[in-house]
């Protein structure tokens, strides 16, 4: 609904059933030509086809016997699945069927809500049974250019610590949707104005810091940033202590973990470096077997100096190689073996230099190249 009322081009629909949700899914699935995943653990299903999908969920209610803990569901009315969502944007319905359909269920004022673009809990112990709705709050916050009920920010200060009870899985899981934003900075500036922001990510302080650096990746030329990206920028300034802090609050996937183990060493190479008039072969060797998301958090954390550095590597220096292959090499008198990568290597390192600059500067190049060493080793 809060889309809609938004209207917002791209709708998330999820219908909400009073009865079996999964035997409704495999009827729409048929009806409409698609296909039912069904998650009969959660009494929940995805009803997909050819570029749209929504959910079916079963109506439910929930109970938190303790401060974080996972709920417990059981069965119940359309009115109580909504007294137990999130915030009042997220508590209405549009009946579908029967005499009342086309009727706005709208029992904690939401659509009033969603006209001001104000974001409001239900009740004042939400954030203390799902902390992670904490996180949610800065997330749309930030999407939505929502305010925060003064009430709601004071209730999420007030329980932010509670966000120390998550299991590294959910909070990860929170975080990495909030990296995915378009603007990730502005939902851990929410984040850290109700001191929720060193429970997410212990080791973080400086938010407009953080901002810059996120301007700065942006414009690194390396692609629309990603979580990986993202979150390595934020790490790029911190120790290995500190990362090593951040990553044991976290469940992260092996492939950020892994470039968050670089970071350390891709900022210790940028700082090596001497700014966007390093030699270009220094670059590559010491930036190029460092995964992409470390050196682009790294540069983006650095300061500006690093960052245009990182720019000229990721759009002129990485992707270099010499039109001559290695069977072309070996036909031109290259020994085959551990000569032909040093050969490939020469030319690349030619070509950053801008020392040659076709395929016939490339065969002369080596013609010299073997013309100076012992063909048989070509040292």
């Amino acid at each position: 609904m809060r889309d809609l009322l938004l209207g917002r081009p791209h709708l998330d629909l999820d219908l909400a059933v009073e009865g079996d949700a999964i035997a409704l899914a495999r009827d729409c699935a048929v009806t409409l030509g698609g296909a039912a995943t069904v998650h009969e653990q959660f009494g929940t299903a995805t009803v997909s086809g050819a570029g749209w999908s929504f959910d079916v969920a079963r109506t439910r209610a929930e109970r938190y016997f303790y401060p974080a803990a996972l709920p417990e569901v059981s069965p119940a009315s359309i009115d109580a699945d909504l007294a137990r969502r999130d915030f009042t944007i997220h508590a209405m319905a549009l009946r579908l069927n029967g005499e009342d359909a086309g009727t706005l269920l709208d029992p904690f004022g939401g659509c009033v809500d969603v006209d001001a673009r104000v974001l409001r809990v239900l009740h004042a112990n939400s954030f203390r049974d799902d902390p992670t709705r904490i996180v949610r709050l800065a997330r749309y916050a930030a999407r939505l250019g929502a305010a925060i009920a003064p009430d709601t920010a004071a209730l999420a200060r007030r329980d932010a610590t509670f966000l120390g009870m998550v299991s590294p899985a959910r909070l990860s899981h929170e975080l990495e949707r909030t990296l995915a934003e378009a603007l990730p900075e502005k939902a851990f500036g929410v984040l850290a104005d109700v001191r929720a922001l060193a429970e997410v990510l212990p080791p973080l302080r400086n938010v407009a810091a953080l901002g810059a650096a996120y301007a700065r990746l942006r414009k690194d030329g390396g692609g629309s940033p990603g979580a990986n990206e993202y979150l390595c920028a934020a790490a790029g300034g911190l120790s290995r202590a500190q990362i090593q802090l951040m990553e044991s609050r976290l469940e992260l996937r092996r492939e950020l973990s892994d470039a968050l183990h670089e970071l350390p060493r891709a900022a210790q190479a940028l700082r090596s470096l001497d700014g966007v008039g390093s030699d270009p072969v220094l670059v590559v060797d010491r930036l190029g077997d460092l995964p992409t998301a470390a050196v682009r958090g790294a540069g983006a954390a650095l300061g500006d100096g690093p960052a245009q550095l990182v720019r000229r590597y990721l759009n002129e220096w990485r992707a270099v190689r010499p039109a001559l292959r290695g069977d072309d090499l070996i036909q031109l008198g290259v020994p085959r073996g551990p000569a032909v990568g040093r050969a490939l290597r020469l030319l690349r390192d030619a070509h950053l230099r801008r020392e040659v600059h076709s395929v016939a500067d490339e065969r002369a190049r080596i013609a010299a190249w073997l013309a100076g060493h012992d063909a048989s080793g070509c040292a």
